[in-house]
């Protein structure tokens, strides 16, 4: 498909290297050309980002499911990226492989108010990865095996999956939960567990039904849930919905036994962010893992004997508004970043009017909130942020201007005076980016692995106190399961360099591509190197 972008809609340009200061924020020149909905920062360094039929059903019925972006930081422009013809990514899941690929699975079969549909969004067993190493002259996508149909249906029918959460586990296999199934499905949502092994043109494998667990039905428990690798190697699963965390799970993918936690505090609410909390060698590299979004963000401590969801300290934002449809971002100096929302869970005019523009920033080592500076551009249902290698963060997407009198808020024909996506890219410059930075100068071997230490080169080794490991990583609808923080352990330095151990295990770090960070001991971070890590 060719593009459409218009340069007469440029903002202003900014300097490559960003601005001088830190806590502010940045329109890009260039504009998207296309909403970005689902988003990565993949191992060449640029930012893809895809919509498929970009939440318009007309374009779906019409096959135009083809919208494909990069984003390329060294020239702040974007570029048309060649995307599957034929299969509907809209409202799919990813997750980044070990070589780097990306996994795409699942999307749209029918919208909701398709009349060949079920009254609701079904979902497609379509799998597709897209290599970013390939030559844009070829086609950087490939078709793989489609996920398994439901079981014990004869004839095989069923499956498929909109809304579902992929997950790498540690020994690179690919983990699907959840979603809406296929409009032939004896099930509203998928409640089957199946992985994905890689290969050409790959398999799933059915691991059993999530149904067995006790499930809760209601209204979106099985849409997107929050899901980790955990460190012992067991996914821990979040479902939100109806204001309260529902469930919390732990599943292990070797007996496939799942522990419960029954504790349900609320209000959390849907597209509600979660992020596993930095791995750290000082705290054992327990996992802890961070909801946002409600008026009263939650934590649990999943090292403890009996895990409890409990509060964090209060936030300083006025009337700690809901942010709904925010992201929540590891930042290189171990806290976390909370930017975007509106207090409406799916895309409502009203919530437009009060939505949340000013950033906040928790830190998990003092249980401590802070406001930072306000974003320009509003980001509400279908909006995504990623943290790049030079620490700053890229914002984009939003469904934005509908007309209130459209009824027909998931697709459909829109009034043509009104354009329902968000084209500008805003990028966050946070407040280390004011400080003198630390630098790496070079690595020894950017392909780590699990048994080799690092040598790290910096003219500052003696004010270097911590080095952390931050994977490149996927996002869409306040979800990012890939997102993860590994702290290293300095086991030498000298004049000229730093060496540090590698990470301890693939349940810690697992295979893949990680932006690599050194820290002084006033936690400033460094710009991040792009480095490998494999068994």
């Amino acid at each position: 498909m060719a593009s459409n972008l218009d340069r007469s809609k440029d903002k202003f340009a900014i300097p490559i290297s960003g601005p001088t200061t830190g806590n502010v924020w940045r329109i890009v020149n260039y504009d998207s050309d296309i909403i970005a909905i689902h988003a990565a920062l993949i191992a060449n360094g640029k930012v893809l980002f895809f919509a498929g039929s970009q939440a318009d059903s007309q374009a779906h019925k019409q096959g135009y499911v083809n919208a494909a972006r990069y984003w390329n930081p060294q020239t702040n422009i974007v570029e048309v990226v060649p995307a599957p013809l034929d299969i509907d990514l809209f409202c799919c899941g990813h997750v980044l492989l070990g070589n780097g690929d990306l996994l795409a699975a699942g999307g749209t079969e029918f919208y909701v108010n398709d009349p060949h549909g079920r009254g609701r969004f079904t979902g497609i067993r379509n799998c597709a990865i897209f290599s970013p190493f390939d030559s844009l002259s070829r086609f950087p996508w490939r078709t793989v095996a489609s996920m398994n149909f439901e079981r014990e249906t004869n004839p095989p029918r069923g499956g498929g999956r909109w809304y579902p959460t992929l997950v790498l586990l540690g020994d690179e296999r690919v983990l699907a939960i959840g979603g809406a199934s296929s409009s032939d499905s004896d099930y509203e949502n998928n409640i089957m567990l199946e992985v994905f092994e890689n290969g050409s043109p790959g398999k799933w494998i059915d691991q059993g039904r999530q149904s067995d667990v006790n499930f809760v039905g209601g209204s979106g428990d099985l849409d997107y849930p929050r899901a980790f690798l955990l460190p012992n190697g067991n996914v821990f699963v979040v479902h939100v919905y109806d204001g309260t965390i529902g469930f919390s799970h732990e599943w292990n993918p070797v007996s496939r036994a799942w522990r419960t936690y029954l504790n349900t505090p609320g209000p959390i609410y849907d597209y509600s962010p979660a992020v596993l909390l930095p791995l750290l060698p000082s705290l054992n590299y327990n996992a802890r893992v961070l909801i946002a979004g409600g008026k009263s963000p939650k934590k649990i401590d999943l090292s403890l004997e009996n895990p409890q969801w409990v509060d964090t300290s209060p936030r300083k934002l006025e009337n700690a508004p809901l942010r709904l449809n925010s992201s929540a971002i590891l930042l290189p100096d171990g806290k976390v970043l909370v930017v975007g929302g509106v207090p409406d869970k799916l895309h409502d005019e009203s919530a437009l009017a009060s939505h949340t523009n000013v950033a906040e920033l928790y830190d998990p080592s003092t249980d401590s909130w802070q406001n930072l500076a306000e974003a320009n551009v509003i980001r509400n249902y279908h909006s995504v942020a990623l943290l790049l290698p030079d620490g700053s963060v890229w914002t984009a997407g939003s469904n934005k201007n509908t007309d209130p009198s459209w009824k027909d808020d998931v697709g459909g024909v829109p009034n043509p005076k009104f354009d329902r996506r968000e084209l500008r890219i805003e990028i966050y410059y946070p407040p280390y980016w004011k400080l003198i930075r630390p630098a790496i100068s070079s690595i020894d071997n950017p392909s780590m692995s699990y048994n080799t230490p690092i040598r790290i080169f910096t003219s500052k080794t003696t004010s270097i106190s911590s080095v952390a490991l931050i994977r490149c990583s996927t996002a869409t609808h306040a979800l990012n399961p890939d997102q993860r923080f590994i702290g290293l352990v300095i086991h030498e330095r000298d004049f000229e360099s730093i060496i540090v151990n590698p990470p301890p295990s693939q349940n810690i770090a697992p295979p893949g591509y990680y932006m690599l960070f050194i820290i002084d001991d006033g936690n400033v971070p460094s710009p991040g190197k792009i480095v490998s890590l494999s068994a």
